[in-house]
């Protein structure tokens, strides 16, 4: 398990973090002793396994309102030698703001943490939709911890809410 309490915050997001513990510290009337649960990730061990075989390709995608309080899901998947997809990595997320990524995802702090450096620099390429809170974040990650890796958007994305944008 993976717990971070202590990550650097860049000074502009800083209020936006604030504001969100704030506002959901007093909304469950926790007290000042009380911890406020952020954000939490999980792999299950047999698609943990599957990473480790097949790293060369990521996919990285959030689903909004998929709990009862409405967090976002990021989903991380590869692609096995029989082009099967699985989901490797699950994370709920407070929200889809810049923070949320920068401060705990995509610094490379949790997969880091679930894998060896080794695997993490056999991935060649990410594939990511349009949000550009999350894809900015995957680009200053890869900048910094992985030159190498490419990230890519991805093809359904760029088509099928392409059209959705365009009037009929």
């Amino acid at each position: 398990m993976y717990t971070n309490t202590k990550f650097a915050i860049p000074a502009h997001e800083q209020s936006d973090l604030s504001n969100y513990t704030l506002d959901n510290c007093n909304n469950r009337k926790l007290s000042k002793y009380q911890n406020l649960l952020v954000a939490m990730a999980w792999i299950v061990p047999a698609e943990r396994r599957l990473f480790m075989l097949y790293p060369e390709t990521l996919f990285v995608d959030t689903v909004e309102d998929t709990d009862n309080e409405g967090s976002p899901l990021l989903l991380m998947g590869g692609c096995d030698g029989n082009d099967k997809m699985f989901t490797f990595l699950c994370a709920f997320l407070p929200n889809q703001r810049t923070w949320s990524f920068s401060c705990w995802l995509f610094p490379m702090r949790v997969l880091p943490t679930m894998f060896s450096e080794n695997i993490i620099r056999k991935i060649k390429v990410i594939i990511s939709d349009g949000n550009p809170q999350e894809y900015t974040q995957i680009d200053n990650a890869m900048n910094h911890f992985c030159p190498l890796i490419y990230r890519i958007r991805c093809g359904w994305h760029v088509i099928d809410r392409g059209w959705d944008r365009q009037p009929l």
